[in-house]
């Protein structure tokens, strides 16, 4: 069992676990306590290269990967293969600041001390835009439905990036006056942008400041991420979780529902630092569970219960997951006696 003391430190300081490992969930049964949810923590002492985790994301071959400021640390459902500037010269520094997986399966890296990486076949390669990026941290990744990439960086407020030009946005284009923290674009094309003033919109070149007319529109927003069916899931610092099926109209789009959910409804805190949807929301087919499985065999022996756990956390159904550990008993690929 994990101690209270090492809770607390993963609580505080990578408060996204909760969101990485729930809101696939969320996403199939909207109904379901969180409380009801499986949930998993992991810190340093599991080999994380720092405790403080600045941005997540999940590339096409399935690996789980994570910014600190001690490097990119890539997560296999086992443990971490960790990457900075001993390994990967480009990731000058060591600090991670943000990452973001683009369309065509690369891994965007924004530095801490400035400038992006891009991390495709096993390399990892300098972004080099015709003008130069601004100087400062890379805080914030997103793609939009044209392939430009939009940052914060350092002081100069919203940047997009297309076909290798740069181009920053200020107040005087209508961007949102309060530090930007997050974006994120949905199905309809929207840029949704979230601030410590609010949530903002960017959609056919305007952007606006009161996008769905309700209290999130001013509320003090740390993550964006759009679920299935344009459900947008919205972490907030002090007010929770918030979903909006977005109906969408005019220049914006506006709220039809609003669903916050908080303490009372099982997250440990009201306060998050990042939100991040798992790719799909299907459960992994019987021969996609049984090579996840024969995977994880092969790297250690695990008991039922060990199995049965990471398998349910990957998304298997929990009737598939049995049926499976059944199979794999029947043929002696898995075992309790040792444990």
């Amino acid at each position: 069992m994990m101690s209270s003391s090492k809770l607390k430190c993963v609580v505080r300081a990578v408060a996204f676990v909760l969101c990485a490992i729930g809101l696939p969930a969320l996403a199939l049964n909207t109904g379901k306590p969180l409380s009801d949810l499986s949930h998993q923590s992991w810190s340093v002492d599991d080999g994380l290269p720092h405790s403080t985790v600045r941005g997540i994301a999940q590339t096409p071959d399935g690996y789980m990967w994570f910014a600190t400021h001690e490097g990119a640390a890539r997560f296999d459902g086992i443990g971490f293969a960790v990457f900075d500037q001993n390994n990967a010269p480009t990731l000058r520094g060591n600090g991670v600041a943000s990452m973001l997986v683009l369309k065509d399966g690369s891994l965007l890296l924004g530095l801490r001390d400035a400038g992006m990486v891009r991390h495709k076949g096993g390399k990892f390669e300098t972004v080099k835009p015709k003008n130069a990026l601004p100087a400062g941290s890379v805080a914030l990744l997103a793609e939009d439905h044209e392939g430009g990439v939009w940052a914060t960086i350092g002081a100069s407020g919203l940047v997009r990036i297309a076909n290798a030009e740069v181009r920053v946005f200020s107040s005087v284009d209508g961007a949102p006056s309060g530090a930007v923290t997050s974006a994120a674009t949905s199905s309809d094309g929207t840029v949704w942008i979230g601030s410590s003033a609010g949530l903002a919109s960017y959609r056919n070149g305007k952007f606006s400041t009161t996008p769905t007319g309700t209290w999130i529109d001013s509320a003090n927003i740390v993550s964006i991420a759009e679920g299935r069916e344009r459900r947008l899931w919205i972490a907030t610092s002090g007010q929770g979780i918030v979903k909006i099926d977005t109906a969408v109209r005019g220049d914006a789009g506006a709220a039809s529902s609003l669903r916050r959910y908080d303490r009372e409804q099982g997250l440990a805190s009201g306060t998050l630092t990042k939100l991040y949807l798992n790719r799909g929301d299907a459960a992994p087919g019987p021969a996609e569970l049984r090579a996840q499985a024969i995977r994880l065999l092969a790297r250690r022996d695990h008991s039922r219960a060990q199995l049965k756990q990471k398998l349910s956390l990957s998304g298997g159904a929990a009737a598939a997951v049995e049926a499976l550990l059944d199979t794999l008993e029947g043929e002696r690929l898995l075992s309790d006696l040792r444990f």
